[in-house]
C-alpha cells in the first residue's frame, strides 16, 4: 500500500519535468508579423530603411566630357565623345561630339562637326536617329547653341570716363591678361653699353639699334636692323662700327630670340697718322630679349646681343647689353 502511494505522488512531478522543454521553445511568428516584417522585443514593427539614391552609372569619361562642355572646353569634350564612340560603338556619342565641335566657332570646328554628324547618320540605329542626324546637318550653317554662362575669372574694371583714351585693347581669352598679338608693323629702338675686342685689346663704348619690319601674330617678326657702335681703345683711339641687315625674331611669350645676318663697316683711328683704318665685311650673330613690361602697342625689354664681325683683315667679337622699346601698329 505504501509503495502504491509513493508512485501516485511521483506522477505530478514527472509531468512538470516533461512540460518544461516545450515551454522553453519560442513562440511561432504570427501571420501578422510575417506580413509586416521584423518586430522589436516590444512587438512594434521596425521601420524600413530609406531607399538610397541611384548612383550615376554613366561612364566616367562621359561625365568628364559633360563637365568640359559646362566649362566651355568644347574641343576637349568633342574629342572625349569621339573616343567614347570608338570604344562603345554608341552613335549618340557622335551626335554629342558634333554638337561640341559646332560650339568651337571656327572653320575647323564646323568641318569636324559636319564629319561627326555624317558619321552619326551612317551609324544611326533607327529612323529616329537618322532623322535627327539629317536635321543637325541642315542646321549646321546656323548659329551654334549658346554655351552656358560662366562666372568672370577677373573683376570687371570700372568704365573709363567718356572721351578718355582709346578703345580697350583685345584680350586673349586664355588668361584675360595678355594682350592678343596680331599681324602688323613693328619697330624697336634700344641702346646700352657695348664691348668690342680687336686683336685681344678691348674697346669699350656704347651701341644703339633701330629696327623696323613686320610682326606675324604670335610666332615671330622680321626686321631690317641698323646698328651703330662708338667707343675708344685703352690707348685713346676712337673706334666705330656700323651694321645693317635683316633680323629674324621668334616669340616665346615674353622671351624673343633673334638671328641676324648683316653687312659691317669697321673704322679705327691710326696712332701714327690722322686717318683711320677702315674695313668692310659681314657680321653674324644673335640677340635674346625679355619683355619687362607689356601693353597692346608697346613693350619695354632688356636684351643681350652678341655678334662676330668678319673682314679680310679683322675678326671682331662684339657684345652689348641693351634696354629698349618695341612698338606695334596692327
Amino acid at each position: 500500500m505504501s509503495v502504491s502511494r509513493s508512485i501516485i505522488a511521483l506522477v505530478p512531478l514527472i509531468g512538470c519535468l516533461t512540460a518544461q522543454p516545450a515551454l522553453a521553445q519560442p513562440l511561432p511568428a504570427s501571420s501578422g508579423d510575417e506580413a509586416t516584417g521584423a518586430r522589436d522585443p516590444a512587438g512594434v514593427p521596425r521601420p524600413e530603411p530609406p531607399p538610397t539614391p541611384a548612383a550615376d552609372r554613366r561612364d566616367p569619361r562621359e561625365r568628364a566630357a559633360a563637365q568640359a562642355v559646362s566649362l566651355g572646353r568644347h574641343a576637349q569634350a568633342a574629342m572625349s565623345y569621339e573616343a567614347l564612340y570608338e570604344s562603345t560603338g554608341d552613335p549618340t556619342y557622335l551626335r554629342e561630339a558634333g554638337q561640341a565641335w559646332r560650339s568651337v566657332r571656327t572653320d575647323g570646328g564646323r568641318r569636324e562637326a559636319e564629319s561627326c554628324f555624317r558619321r552619326y547618320l551612317a551609324a544611326a540605329e533607327d529612323e529616329v536617329q537618322r532623322a535627327e542626324a539629317r536635321a543637325l546637318l541642315a542646321r549646321l550653317d546656323g548659329p551654334p547653341p549658346a554655351p552656358p554662362p560662366l562666372p568672370p575669372r577677373y573683376p570687371t574694371p570700372p568704365p573709363s570716363p567718356a572721351g578718355a583714351g582709346h578703345d580697350a585693347a583685345p584680350v586673349d581669352a586664355d588668361d584675360g591678361r595678355t594682350p592678343r598679338v596680331s599681324n602688323g608693323f613693328s619697330a624697336k629702338v634700344d641702346v646700352g653699353p657695348a664691348l668690342r675686342v680687336l686683336w685681344g685689346h678691348p674697346i669699350g663704348g656704347a651701341a644703339g639699334q633701330l629696327a623696323a619690319g613686320a610682326q606675324f601674330k604670335e610666332w615671330g617678326a622680321v626686321h631690317g636692323n641698323v646698328d651703330m657702335f662708338l667707343g675708344e681703345t685703352a690707348e685713346g683711339l676712337f673706334a666705330k662700327t656700323f651694321l645693317a641687315g635683316p633680323g629674324f625674331e621668334f616669340i616665346f611669350g615674353r622671351v624673343r630670340p633673334e638671328l641676324m645676318v648683316q653687312l659691317a663697316y669697321i673704322g679705327i683711328d691710326r696712332a701714327t697718322r690722322d686717318d683711320e683704318m677702315a674695313a668692310m665685311g659681314g657680321a653674324v650673330g644673335g640677340a635674346l630679349t625679355v619683355d619687362l613690361l607689356q601693353s597692346p602697342h608697346a613693350n619695354l625689354y632688356l636684351g643681350l646681343t652678341s655678334r662676330l664681325l668678319l673682314t679680310t683683315e679683322v675678326v671682331l667679337p662684339a657684345a652689348s647689353l641693351r634696354v629698349g622699346s618695341r612698338f606695334k601698329v596692327p
